[in-house]
């Protein structure tokens, strides 16, 4: 039972689903994360640890970066069956439309400098969040 309160406790944020809906697409490091949705790099951090803990996201570090994915769902049964409906649990996805499209897009593993990230075209990769 506490694993399911977890679950929806991290999901009782709109900022968190909103982040589950862009892990859908690809994997993403904090500052992609935060220049997508507009909120302070600890805000994000936080949110992300609370989806760690959920178990409904994993993390990969490499080198500095520590890029975040959606969890396979091997750590809770509960987040096993979420992360493919999180879109339903996002409604209209008010405020998602386009994250995207902010996201500083750069390998993980690589350096990034000032004016060295392009942006993502969410309409030529597809990548709209709806």
């Amino acid at each position: 039972m506490k694993e399911f309160i977890k679950v929806m406790k991290a999901l009782s944020d709109p900022n968190r689903v909103k982040i589950l809906k862009i892990l859908q697409h690809r994997m993403l490091c904090v500052c992609e994360t935060q220049n997508a949705l507009g909120l302070a790099q600890p805000t994000i951090s936080k949110h992300f640890k609370i989806l760690e803990n959920a178990g409904l996201v994993s993390r990969k570090k490499d080198g500095l970066w520590v890029n975040y994915q959606l969890a396979d769902g091997s750590r809770s049964p509960y987040a096993a069956t979420l992360p493919g409906k999180s879109q339903a649990l996002a409604g209209g996805g008010s405020g998602c439309k386009g994250a995207l499209g902010k996201a500083v897009n750069h390998p993980p593993g690589r350096n990034m400098q000032a004016g060295s990230g392009s942006v993502i075209n969410p309409v030529a990769n597809g990548l709209y969040i709806a």
